[in-house]
């Protein structure tokens, strides 16, 4: 059975041709042990494309600032293949 482990903050994002979602990365603990990082809706949470399945001392390591929660929502979404508007050439 897998363990939800939580959200990021939502960002707006961008991925082929969808432009200005808001996006969130969720969390999930397998069991394996390892994390799922999925991205979803940021307003309804609704599965999105993007998953990536990454071993617990990678999650363990995640970069985060606990003045920036833009930190680690901008690598979750990063690993999920969505990149950020304000950062993107679309």
């Amino acid at each position: 059975m897998s363990k939800f482990l939580g959200y990021t903050i939502g960002l707006e994002c961008n991925r082929g041709d969808v432009v200005g979602k808001m996006v969130k990365a969720e969390y999930t603990r397998l069991q394996s042990g390892s994390v799922r990082v999925q991205a979803v809706n940021g307003r309804n949470l609704g599965a999105l494309p993007g998953t990536k399945t990454i071993a617990a001392d990678v999650f363990s390591d995640r970069p985060t600032d606990p003045y920036d929660s833009a930190t680690e929502a901008r690598w979750a979404l990063a690993l999920c293949g969505w990149d950020l508007m304000s950062e993107s050439a679309a």
